[in-house]
């Protein structure tokens, strides 16, 4: 009976030494926790973002481009007399613009692609989508009967004008471009969301 129990103590006390063993060896991955780093994506593989994160980072960028590019500076224009057409077409501009970008941001939430966050990407996107941008605008606005042809402009206020939409449509070329590489895509993605807030504004010039 003795010998039995010698033998059950021996057992447990090796058992005992084995997880101290397992304990201490397992304290310093403890104590020391992978980096946060080692967990996330090099830059330059196109990852997906969360869906709040996402929509946030659109609308912001979106929301500046419109203040910037239909606000501050047609303001700034019309202050110093170069060109009061785009700040006098602001309230046709603004739900425009404001139900293009609603749709704009509900379409990739959807989609969810995957972004392009790397600036050492290729960014012939950019320039696609900005291209396709400026030349749907161009072809509107001079094919339109309820806006300005080029023509009818001074050179000064065309240069402006021009200027404008170059800044605009760079500006939104860049956050189209992160959602593809291919310059197709890019291309449409510009010129569909130029013709679209273009559209808008031609239908509440029409209803109204």
């Amino acid at each position: 009976m003795a010998t039995r129990l010698d033998r059950v103590t021996t057992t447990s006390s090796r058992l005992d030494e084995d997880l101290d063993l397992v304990s201490t060896a397992l304290v310093p991955h403890r104590a020391h926790p992978p980096s946060t780093e080692a967990l996330h994506l090099p830059t330059h593989v196109p990852r997906r973002l969360p869906v709040r994160a996402l929509g946030g980072a659109m609308a912001s960028w979106l929301s500046m481009t419109f203040g910037l590019c239909y606000v501050a500076l047609p303001a700034l224009l019309a202050i110093v007399g170069w060109n009061t057409g785009v700040i006098a077409g602001f309230w046709f501009s603004l739900p425009a613009f404001a139900m293009a970008s609603l749709i704009a941001i509900v379409g990739v939430l959807i989609a969810q692609p995957r972004l392009q966050l790397s600036l050492a990407q290729p960014r012939d996107p950019v320039l696609a989508a900005t291209l396709g941008g400026l030349g749907v605008w161009a072809v509107v606005h001079n094919t339109s009967t309820m806006l300005m042809p080029f023509t009818s402009m001074s050179p000064l206020e065309l240069l402006s004008f021009l200027g404008l939409n170059v800044l605009e449509m760079t500006l939104l070329g860049m956050m189209f471009a992160s959602f593809t590489k291919r310059t197709s895509v890019a291309l449409a993605l510009g010129g569909g969301f130029q013709l679209l807030v273009l559209g808008l504004v031609l239908t509440l010039m029409a209803l109204l």
